[in-house]
């Protein structure tokens, strides 16, 4: 009995640090997963789908910023040759829609028209007009008999969208709230494809996968930190709002080239995870902050630069919930090309600035990680990605694996709504450069925390890190 107590009291100890997740190994009879492979195009990451009774394929952006599957029709009037061209798209505006990426509902005898609308809006001032239906999907050898996905007869985008976010995103809720319909990750749970609404995304350019239902160990280097989705407006000013995009909570944030580290700023921030898109998106006070910590230059043309030399050692130092990461500071630039395509020396901060209050990071800053999403949970799992080849997967029954906890719980939310920006010129905060979360009535507060001993690595933050924490 003694040593049962001592066996006991040894699993509570460890359960302490590490979630001791519900996982299965790999059973050959019942996978409970599917793994698929993708294709990078110019940091856009593809998926093959095969759709419809007569089998066509189809390539889509995999979008976890969005939650609708959607294909371009092929007779929409931006494709070139297409029998709909009108004289009001021009030329410069047509795009590519070869058999790969359109499909053709004329051409399946089980695809059926729904009648509801469908309007889909996306980064780069992308639009996908069309109607909401049903047909039969295959992915990566699995077989979905009935799949809702809409077609898009009126769109400017070469590419669909297999979109992975909450169902509350589905673009059905812009146009009509009596329509809800089970969303691609779903049906897979539906036709007991997988367990869990969960993925893992590994965006390695060489070899990129996403696989459904499940982790690959062999793709994860270092711990599996386990992170909480988060709102990205709150409702009230401080009460937790409604989860609608795939975010986790930034509370650290500092730039780092050699011996020196300039500390940016400190808080809670909703950071969005978009691996639809190739750039970035940041509010204006970050685009700020940044600039000024890295000495960008600002170009007429409306973007700011740096010679390509400048950072190509540097890092961002990043903390999620006290999980820090080194991000390459190359993952949030881009080198020019002059016409014939040849790199110029110079690169530019590849973010587009919004008034929104929150930051999407795109698929350049992904590609450092190997991210998990599990809806069900409400949780992401985020660790650096490994490069390696062979697999070691287990299927995410529950919880999302063997994941280890961050250092702090708190997170952007109910009483954590505020992130203040580093004055590095008078070494003190900047007290207009504050973020609040947007106030619906004029009794919501926001608290402040100290976030200068977020970052705990003694190697990399300086004494100004140390005189921040002091300030706070």
């Amino acid at each position: 009995m003694l040593s049962l107590n001592i066996l006991l009291n040894c699993f509570l100890a460890l359960s302490l640090n590490v979630n001791a997740a519900a996982i299965l190994k790999r059973d050959d009879d019942q996978n409970n997963y599917i793994y698929a492979n993708l294709t990078d195009s110019d940091n856009s990451f593809l998926i093959d789908l095969s759709v419809g009774s007569d089998s066509q394929n189809v390539s889509v952006i995999v979008d976890t910023g969005s939650s609708d599957l959607w294909f371009p029709s092929n007779d929409n009037p931006y494709c070139q040759n297409s029998s709909s061209n009108t004289t009001e798209i021009s030329s410069d505006d047509q795009i590519d829609c070869s058999e790969y990426y359109s499909f053709n509902p004329s051409n399946s005898d089980t695809f059926h028209k729904n009648g509801t609308e469908f309007k889909g809006e996306y980064g780069d001032d992308v639009i996908a007009d069309g109607y909401y239906g049903q047909d039969s999907i295959s992915i990566a050898g699995s077989d979905l008999p009935t799949v809702n996905f809409a077609v898009s007869n009126l769109t400017n985008s070469t590419y669909g969208h297999l979109g992975l976010g909450y169902p509350i995103m589905e673009a059905a809720e812009n146009v009509t709230s009596d329509y809800e319909y089970t969303t691609f990750l779903q049906q897979l749970v539906d036709d007991g494809k997988i367990l869990q609404p969960a993925y893992s995304l590994y965006l390695n350019p060489d070899a990129p996968k996403i696989l459904f239902g499940a982790i690959d160990k062999k793709k994860i280097n270092g711990p599996l930190y386990e992170l909480y989705i988060v709102p990205t407006q709150l409702i009230n000013g401080d009460d937790v709002g409604t989860l609608t995009n795939i975010a986790i909570s930034m509370n650290h944030l500092s730039y780092m080239n050699g011996d020196n580290t300039n500390v940016i700023g400190g808080g809670y921030y909703p950071v969005v995870l978009n691996s639809a898109l190739d750039y970035h998106v940041f509010p204006k006070d970050f685009v700020d902050a940044i600039s000024q910590s890295l000495n960008l230059e600002y170009s007429e043309e409306d973007y700011y630069y740096i010679d390509c030399s400048e950072i190509q050692e540097g890092n961002f130092l990043i903390a999620f919930q006290g999980a820090e990461f080194d991000v390459p500071a190359t993952s949030f630039f881009q080198e020019i090309v002059n016409e014939d395509n040849r790199g110029t020396g110079v690169c530019y901060f590849n973010v587009e600035q919004t008034d929104n209050e929150f930051i999407t990071m795109g698929s350049q800053f992904l590609q450092n990680f190997y991210t998990v999403v599990n809806l069900h949970q409400n949780k992401i799992g985020l660790a650096y990605a490994a490069e390696a080849n062979d697999e070691d997967i287990e299927v995410i029954e529950n919880d999302i694996g063997d994941t280890v906890y961050p250092e702090y719980d708190d997170h952007y939310g109910k009483g954590h709504s505020t992130f203040s920006f580093f004055d590095h010129e008078t070494l003190s905060f900047s007290e207009t450069a504050s973020y609040s979360a947007p106030a619906q009535t004029a009794s919501s507060t926001t608290s402040t925390r100290n976030v200068g001993a977020v970052a705990q690595k003694s190697t990399s933050l300086s004494f100004i890190a140390i005189l921040f924490s002091l300030l706070v």
